[in-house]
């Protein structure tokens, strides 16, 4: 038996064996999602599920201070310890990025027939549809209170018939709604290619002593290819 230590760091997935000197036993690669898709910007957090022998381990949220917003960066910092693994039979190993709601925009998955192949990789994809971008600095609303003190939020336009572009919390995302500023995937409300920019919207900041909702705007980023909240 052997035990399997994925680190998710940079773009590398390393598998080691427990014991008293480090013997690698595997090498796995993450590679982002190919140029020019752009679907990994926005990622929050990682998540990555071990499978062999009709077991699954699945590791914690994997989250960084911040999304990802460099398509050459897809992957966050964080370590995964799996025990009890027949060298000889197949892992399966998914890894799936998450944005700040905790809905999936990447995935990606392989099998490694022995822990001592050759160095293997997971292409990341996008998870289809890949929504348009909404990302949101929620400190600049908190006048210094601690962001682990929002328990969810909600975006919407600023129309007499308001339509909500975001409904989020803390409970259903988990770790993944802790990186600043938070990046939503936007299902309807807002074009991919930018239409909407300058979209009249409010922010609604859940879970505070005082109730917080602010006016802010929609704005496209040309270069980035995002809405920001500003």
């Amino acid at each position: 038996m052997k035990t399997l230590f994925l680190k998710l760091s940079a773009s590398l997935l390393l598998a080691a064996s427990c014991g008293d000197s480090a013997k690698v036993d595997g090498l796995l690669y993450v590679d982002p999602v190919p140029e020019p898709d752009r679907s990994c910007i926005g990622v929050a957090g990682f998540q990555v599920v071990i499978s062999s022998q009709g077991r699954d381990s699945t590791s914690e949220q994997l989250v960084g201070p911040a999304p990802v917003f460099d398509t050459k960066r897809c992957a966050l910092s964080g370590s995964f310890m799996v025990g009890d693994l027949d060298v000889g039979a197949p892992v399966t190993v998914t890894v799936t990025g998450y944005d700040s709601s905790g809905a999936a925009r990447v995935g990606g998955t392989t099998t490694l027939t022995k822990l001592q192949a050759e160095p293997s990789h997971i292409t990341l994809h996008a998870i289809s549809p890949t929504l348009p971008l909404l990302v949101v600095a929620r400190s600049q609303w908190l006048a210094g209170a601690p962001l682990s003190s929002v328990t969810g939020m909600i975006v919407a336009t600023a129309k007499m018939q308001p339509m909500e572009l975001v409904s989020a919390n803390r409970m259903d995302a988990g770790r993944y709604f802790d990186p600043e500023p938070a990046a939503f995937g936007v299902a309807v409300g807002l074009a991919a290619d930018g239409a909407d920019t300058d979209l009249p919207i409010t922010v609604e900041l859940l879970g505070m002593a005082t109730q917080i909702r602010q006016k802010a705007t929609a704005v496209w980023d040309p270069t980035r290819l995002y809405y920001e909240a500003r």
